[in-house]
C-alpha cells in the first residue's frame, strides 16, 4: 500500500508540470486578456478577445454591469494568475484565480479569491472562446 500510495505521490510530480508546459496556446492567450480586462476595468480590451456573436450579446454596458456585481460583492480586483487547465477531449478549460481586496465593517483589509473558467475550442481550424465566467 505504501508503495501505491509513493508512486501516485510521484506520478503527481512528474505529471503536474505537463498541462503548462510550452508556448501559451491562443485560448490562454485570449483567456488571459478577458482576465486582465476584467481586472483593469477595461471593456474594449475584454470585449477585444470575444467572438462577434458573443460580443453582439455582451458589450460594454453588460461588461460594466457584471463587473459592478462582481466587485460590489468581493471588492476590487487586485491580481490574477493562472490556475489549471482542465482536461476535456473537445474544449481547452483554462481557470484563473482572481484576487479581490476590500475593507470590512471593522476596517481590516479582507482578502479573497474567485476562480474565473475560460472554455475555448476550435471552429474551422481558428481557436476561438465558447463560455466565460466566474464559478
Amino acid at each position: 500500500m505504501k508503495r501505491m500510495v509513493a508512486a501516485w505521490c510521484a506520478a503527481g510530480v512528474v505529471c503536474g508540470g505537463c498541462a503548462s508546459a510550452g508556448a501559451p496556446r491562443e485560448g490562454e492567450k485570449a483567456g488571459q486578456a478577458l482576465v486582465d480586462g476584467f481586472c483593469s476595468g477595461e471593456a474594449a480590451a475584454f470585449a477585444s478577445r470575444l467572438p462577434e456573436e458573443i460580443r453582439k450579446d455582451f458589450g460594454e454596458k453588460e461588461f460594466r454591469s457584471s463587473r459592478e456585481k462582481v466587485c460590489g460583492k468581493m471588492g476590487q480586483p487586485v491580481g490574477s494568475r493562472s490556475a489549471r487547465r482542465l482536461a476535456h477531449p473537445f474544449f481547452d478549460i483554462e481557470l484563473w484565480k482572481i484576487a479581490f481586496e476590500r475593507k470590512g465593517t471593522d476596517g481590516e483589509t479582507l482578502r479573497q479569491e474567485a476562480l474565473f473558467q475560460v472554455v475555448s475550442g476550435r471552429e474551422n481550424g481558428r481557436e476561438k472562446i465558447i463560455s466565460f465566467g466566474f464559478l
